[in-house]
């Protein structure tokens, strides 16, 4: 009753596992993690129009009222000329 789930996902996939759970904690911190953005996050994770499916999970998640939803941007060699200031 008092715990509280921390979960970190690339958004791809949604387990049936947390969508059975979920309800049962109070308060759920998740953390939807990028690694970049337009046809870099395609490249990286390869999914073709991987930025609508985090859209999609970043949207789905948020509308749980049990859950904190942050988002981490992962940097790496491969991103680190899309980020600016």
């Amino acid at each position: 009753q008092h715990l509280t789930l921390c979960y970190v996902t690339n958004g791809s996939i949604l387990p049936s596992q947390f969508l059975e759970l979920a309800p049962h904690f109070k308060r759920i911190l998740m953390t939807v993690s990028m690694d970049g953005v337009g046809e870099t996050y395609s490249y990286i994770r390869g999914f073709p129009h991987g930025e609508e499916m985090i859209g999609k999970a970043v949207e789905f998640f948020g509308s749980l009222p049990n859950v904190e939803l942050n988002l981490n941007f992962t940097l790496c060699a491969l991103n680190i000329f899309n980020v600016s200031n």
